[in-house]
């Protein structure tokens, strides 16, 4: 039996790894990066310098469905944060944000798949840009945070 923790983490995984491998034929994503799974995704503007890209579970909400079953729905923060060199660079960086939503809503029905033959589907999507005037108006670091819900039914 799969406990909620751990298939709360197989979903976190499987956004990393969706981000990091895309399916054949979805589009080259316009900047490069190395998606990584963080519990807390904090970085110094060294860091920054390079694309940060992180999954965190950010929230998880289990509901009973019948004795032997419940419904758990995962939230994912998917961040992307990155010091900005130019205008042009939050161009990329924003255009980067929307091929990580049209990618990560699971288009065409596709579902993670685990191997105790569950799986989890995509049911909503939030995007909030964090604009800390520190960050953006000394630092010029850019940060958006994408969270994506996945619902999945785990055994009791």
């Amino acid at each position: 039996m799969t406990a909620p923790t751990d298939r709360v983490m197989d979903i976190v995984d499987a956004v990393a790894a969706l981000l990091n491998a895309p399916p054949t034929g979805f589009p080259a994503f316009v900047l490069g990066f190395q998606a990584q799974v963080a519990f807390q995704p904090l970085f110094d503007l060294k860091e920054l310098q390079t694309l940060q890209v992180t999954c965190v579970a950010a929230e998880e909400n289990d509901t009973m469905l019948l004795r032997q079953s419940s419904q758990l729905d995962v939230a994912v923060d998917v961040g992307v944060q990155k010091h900005m060199a130019s205008v042009a660079e939050g161009r990329q960086l924003m255009a980067l944000a929307y091929q990580f939503k049209t990618l990560l809503k699971l288009p065409a029905g596709l579902v993670f798949t685990f191997p105790d033959g569950s799986h989890a589907s995509w049911i909503g999507m939030t995007s909030r840009p964090l604009w800390h005037p520190d960050q953006m108006l000394h630092k010029n670091v850019f940060t958006r945070v994408l969270c994506f819900t996945y619902r999945t039914k785990i055994p009791r």
